[in-house]
């Protein structure tokens, strides 16, 4: 993709192809270490290490940007078993050249804490980097489909977008369920910038070892399948799925 973007995709496809060896060197495990929000959603260790890695890894390389995250650290403050688990499981992942890990767990804790407390902006806010560590908790912990989003907005306005799908095949095709699990392991990435197109990868690999490919544009809003949580505790939405779909 020819973009003024491609520093941010590069940084965005290293950090979610860490993400993604961090995540799924757990996903096995009978305990993932899950706990319970206040909004009776589930929350594991990768959760946490997965958003530290990112915000460490994107304040690194943008020190000048905001950062907004779906988790804070009030869990590990209060759960030292807890605090080590997550702090053991992001030591698994070498910082390279492109990602940058918390030096210490107190680091760890304030990165993850000064993205849970933040949030987006609007018109005059700069660049706000939106991150959701593991989207689809519950499924992750079953083993099952998920993802580790990424979004770039530029004044309260998305420009960047990045979905890292550690066990969907490139090549799924609707209707897709939750069990439908990438049978090569290899997992996808789909990303778009603004006015440039959307596209998918290969999660592995360099840009040159998995060339993107681009997605089609769709042109009838009724051919769009929109999905949502079945409960409202899984998302305290209710409506908005809805709304969008009224304005598309």
């Amino acid at each position: 993709m020819d973009s003024p973007y491609s520093r941010e995709l590069t940084i965005a496809f290293s950090a979610l192809q860490n993400a993604a060896r961090l995540s799924q060197s757990i996903i096995s495990a009978q305990d993932k270490g899950a706990i319970e929000k206040a909004d009776l959603s589930p929350v594991t260790v990768a959760d946490f290490a997965v958003q530290a890695l990112l915000i460490a890894t994107f304040q690194d390389a943008f020190p000048g940007d905001r950062f907004v995250g779906e988790e804070d650290a009030s869990g590990l403050r209060d759960n030292e078993a807890l605090l080590e688990r997550v702090w053991e499981l992001l030591q698994r992942v070498g910082g390279d050249g492109a990602t940058a890990l918390p030096a210490t767990r107190e680091l760890m804790c304030d990165l993850i804490d000064e993205a849970g407390a933040s949030s987006p902006g609007g018109d005059g806010s700069g660049r706000t980097w939106v991150f959701d560590p593991i989207d689809g908790t519950k499924t992750y912990v079953r083993g099952e489909l998920y993802a580790i989003n990424i979004g770039l907005l530029v004044d309260g306005k998305q420009t960047l977008g990045a979905v890292g799908c550690p066990n969907m095949p490139m090549d799924a095709a609707a209707p897709l369920c939750n069990a439908d699990i990438d049978p090569s392991g290899e997992g996808c990435i789909v990303y778009a910038v603004k006015g440039h197109g959307a596209f998918i990868r290969k999660l592995r690999g360099s840009a040159d070892d998995a060339p993107p490919r681009r997605l089609p544009r769709q042109q009838a809003p009724d051919a769009l399948r929109f999905v949502t949580c079945v409960g409202i505790v899984d998302s305290a939405l209710a409506g908005v799925h809805e709304a969008v779909a009224a304005r598309l």
